[in-house]
């Protein structure tokens, strides 16, 4: 029995598609079961300009913490830091063109399965 190569080809993307997704999103999460919180978020996003009045003197007055996990649309971890004294906040998300990757892979992931399920049939 012959395979389509459009059956081939969509296998594929589907499979390559699938396992970036994956990856991207996982990625963060793997990275920050290594890494103490605070330094995980300082590390990833730098310490946010509103708090530029405690840097370099007191930065220990800055406490931050992971508040999203699984963030979906951008995908990734968020961070909310918090001047302990005056106990104002920001919290800081992951940049949003991780979201226009993300829509990329689904749509991909959507049409490459609607190849193999249309290529796999059998044809009478």
């Amino acid at each position: 029995m012959k395979v389509s190569p459009v059956l081939r080809v969509s296998q594929a993307t589907l499979a390559l598609s699938a396992i970036a997704l994956a990856v991207f999103y996982l990625w963060d999460l793997l990275s920050l079961r290594l890494q103490h919180q605070p330094t995980w978020c300082i590390d990833h996003y730098g310490t946010p300009t509103r708090f530029d009045y405690l840097l370099p003197g007191n930065a220990e007055r800055l406490g931050a913490g992971v508040t999203d996990f699984w963030g979906w649309l951008p995908p990734g971890v968020s961070c909310t830091f918090t001047d302990v004294v005056t106990k104002e906040s920001e919290t800081v998300a992951p940049a949003a063109e991780r979201s226009y990757v993300v829509v990329f892979l689904v749509v991909l992931i959507l049409v490459s399965s609607a190849g193999v399920l249309f290529a796999g049939r059998k044809r009478v």
